[in-house]
């Protein structure tokens, strides 16, 4: 398991965002080519620029609040991960993440085609959205994991979207954090863009126990560092896009990002996957 067997270490991971998929209202002919050169220049600058691996995330404008969608959209994801996974290799660290909340949708298509985690935006406990409220299901996020024999899948357990500005609450927050992991996920993943309240948040949940910490992006190369002193692994968006969020995955960005991080803390992996 990706965060079980490197602990102590720092996990960085880019993202790889995706335009619309088939069976999404913005969706035009020809983007499914498009999705697959985008993907593998992304990838390969993420591996060429030192980075461990890349998280692709469907960005589809238009999203539905539960946790399921048409079955081409795991297709297309399925399709994406594989060639990925073809042309970077085992050692590459693949990430999924679908729709606005789509644990069940994106362990389908992680199982189907070799990807090491998913992550959604609520886990447990519900957020707003542009959508409407979005419900974390545990329970059907797990029981599905466990019928399709995909526990090498890493389930990380996003609590962002309820601990932001005036609603955080250390306590509940480390309750949370507690109880996600119990119920079987195996990283907790928050973020804040302010470098202060990011390592609050990290030492709060170490507080409760020692479970990973993944930040959901808000890295800059010149503050990366700092703000990963006592988290485990980050997504890295905009500081590897060249500040163009949603754009292509830029190799000098990574390379330089990757030094910076690499200076400062142990970025070798053990990517043995059980």
């Amino acid at each position: 398991m990706l965060f079980k067997n490197n602990k102590g270490k720092k996990i960085v991971i880019g993202m790889i965002h995706l335009a619309p998929f088939p069976g999404t209202p913005q969706y035009v002919e020809g983007n499914l080519a498009r999705l697959e050169e985008k993907v593998l220049k992304d990838a390969k600058a993420l591996k060429d620029g030192g980075a461990h691996g890349g998280l692709l995330q469907t960005e589809d404008w238009v999203f539905e609040n539960r946790d399921a969608t048409d079955p081409v959209r795991v297709a297309a994801m399925s399709a994406l991960i594989s060639v990925v996974r073809h042309e970077m290799g085992p050692d590459f660290i693949i990430g999924c993440g679908m729709l606005w909340n789509g644990m069940v949708p994106a362990l389908a298509a992680a199982k189907g085609a070799g990807a090491d985690f998913v992550h959604g935006k609520v886990f447990l406990g519900e957020a707003p959205s542009p959508y409407g409220t979005v419900v974390g299901q545990p329970f059907k996020t797990m029981m599905y994991r466990k019928i399709i024999d995909a526990q090498n899948v890493d389930v990380v357990a996003c609590l962002t979207e309820q601990f932001t500005g005036e609603q955080y609450d250390k306590h509940y927050l480390q309750d949370m954090a507690f109880e996600a992991m119990r119920m079987g996920a195996d990283a907790i993943e928050i973020s804040h863009p302010e470098t202060e309240v990011n390592n609050r948040i990290c030492r709060d949940i170490k507080e409760k126990g020692d479970f990973p910490i993944l930040l959901h992006g808000g890295t800059e190369i010149e503050d990366c560092v700092k703000k990963l002193e006592f988290a485990d692994a980050v997504l890295v968006g905009k500081a590897f896009e060249n500040g163009e969020r949603f754009g292509y995955v830029v190799e000098d960005c990574v390379k330089r990002y990757m030094e910076q991080v690499g200076n400062a803390y142990d970025i070798t992996l053990n990517l043995k996957r059980d």
